[in-house]
């Protein structure tokens, strides 16, 4: 996919460079740098480090900073570091515990103060040690002092974050307010007409400033490329913590956590609902694996599939009328459909091997599943009323755990199935192809990479990698190859799902 143009940003005296192309390092000491300098970049892992420590981030100096501007965080080994210069006023003791990777330790409430986290008004913004690679993690403004800035349009590799003179748009704003409000006011700029094609003002409370971020970019996104962003969806997944199993959801870029199921059991495979409201998932609360449904708005939850045997792999079509699943009632793991209430039972499949993990095809008209009737699991497909189902993959011998992409109509990205291989013993992402059959690996690092789920743009892919017995999930950028791993979830995170 094509960059559809380069943004400068100029918000609150800070100016937004594209990606300096190095390895990590500190160019200059914090506070006396040149103007729109940068102090410290991302190297080609696309982690923000300094030379101090691997992870740590440094920021400007403490008690003078811009309203919600982390001033300093920890690094990935949860202490509290920085190479602050004699300038620096520091509020926290150096090496003290931090409570999670990357969490802020010192940042600026509604008021330009830098505070501790306990002081109520800090708001997090920036995303700390997940920067895409060779990006300036901390930059000079226009005053030469170093500051943070938050790297959020670059997140989505559909704009890049350019100097002025390159720029195709020019975003410029104001951020305003106290603890009880914020109002942030936007306006981007096409250079080469001078034409303002945003003016946009946003208000929300000062713990609400993440949202009106997320809109805000998505705004800017929809106005330039005419598709609609992704800094506005969520993401559920199965959270591990205190010998259970729970499901939660969280922000696209990791924060905001939320914890849904209190079972103290295990929950898994959550699926949202088309319109974003409701979530299905397989639950183990009553000893046998039972279909059940939460909705997000009321918290209410109802049981739609409580058969003898296995009940699980539940998915909404695409008009959200009807549901896929797999059931055991019969002795033989089995494919059927029912309607989004839980009636309509009908059974797809009657085959000699199991099938599992069905994702319907965007328009709605097909059901591709796995199954291991011909031996190891492979990906088929059957129409959403039965009939002959036809093998998709053949190689790698072992697929499974699709998900089928719905890219906007107005997107350049083409439908595509995802799923996980097996090869050499570890697990791989991948892309089949339905023109040539072929499985194309997208993640192949050596780690266990399993259950990818698509964003709605039909570009972006959130999966699992599980290493040294621990999981955590990350954003992939098909079209790039880029990785990016979202904040560390305490316990582990897995299997997620990606909502509208």
């Amino acid at each position: 996919m094509s960059l559809a143009g380069r943004v400068a940003l100029l918000g609150a005296g800070v100016v937004f460079f594209a990606g300096v192309g190095r390895a990590d390092q500190q160019v200059i000491a914090p506070g006396t740098a040149q103007q729109d300098a940068v102090v410290v970049n991302t190297g080609p892992d696309g982690i923000c480090q300094t030379t101090a420590s691997p992870g740590d981030i440094q920021a400007a100096t403490v008690g003078s900073g811009t309203p919600f501007r982390a001033e300093i965080r920890c690094g990935t080994n949860k202490v509290v570091e920085t190479t602050a210069a004699g300038d620096d006023t520091q509020l926290i003791a150096l090496g003290a515990t931090c409570k999670g990777v990357n969490n802020p330790v010192v940042d600026t409430g509604p008021n330009g103060i830098a505070d501790t986290t306990a002081g109520g008004d800090d708001t997090q913004v920036i995303l700390a040690g997940t920067a895409p690679a060779n990006t300036p993690c901390v930059i000079t403004g226009g005053n030469g002092v170093a500051d943070t800035a938050a790297a959020q349009l670059g997140s989505d590799d559909v704009l890049v974050l350019t100097p002025v003179g390159s720029a195709k748009y020019v975003q410029s704003g104001t951020v305003r307010g106290d603890r009880s409000g914020v109002v942030v006011e936007c306006t981007v700029m096409q250079q080469s007409t001078k034409n303002i094609v945003l003016s946009k003002s946003y208000q929300g409370s000062g713990q609400d400033l993440r949202r009106v971020v997320h809109k805000l970019t998505d705004d800017i996104v929809k106005t330039i490329t005419g598709q609609a962003g992704i800094a506005q969806t969520k993401i559920a997944f199965v959270w591990a913590h205190g010998g259970s199993k729970e499901l939660a959801v969280m922000d696209y870029d990791g924060y905001n956590v939320k914890q849904l199921t209190y079972d103290r059991s295990i929950s898994v495979r959550p699926r949202w609902s088309p319109d974003g409201r409701k979530i299905v998932y397989t639950s183990y609360k009553n000893l046998f694996p039972d279909v059940l449904e939460v909705d997000l708005y009321t918290g209410q939850r109802r049981r739609l599939a409580a058969y003898p045997g296995l009940n699980t792999g539940a998915a909404f079509s695409p008009d959200g009328l009807s549901i896929a699943l797999t059931l055991s009632k019969g002795g033989n793991p089995e494919l059927y459909t029912m309607n989004a209430q839980g009636g309509d039972l009908r059974q797809l499949t009657h085959s000699r091997g199991g099938e599992s993990s069905p994702t319907w095809s965007p328009d709605g008209r097909d059901i591709a599943y796995v199954s291991d009737e011909s031996g190891a699991p492979q990906i088929w497909m059957m129409a959403k009323d039965g009939g002959a189902a036809s093998r998709l993959t053949v190689s790698p011998s072992y697929n499974t755990e699709p998900d089928w992409s719905r890219p906007p109509a107005n997107s350049d990205m083409k439908p595509m199935l995802a799923l996980t291989s097996r090869v050499g013993g570890k697990f791989q992402i991948g892309v089949y192809d339905r023109g040539t059959g072929a499985v194309t690996p997208v993640v192949a690092d050596g780690a266990d990479n399993e259950d990818p789920s698509w964003a709605p743009d039909g570009r972006h892919l959130i999966f699992g990698k599980t290493q040294h017995w621990r999981t955590q999930l990350y954003l992939l950028d098909v079209g790039t190859g880029e990785q990016v791993q979202l904040p560390a979830i305490e316990g582990g995170a897995s299997e997620p799902a990606w909502g509208p």
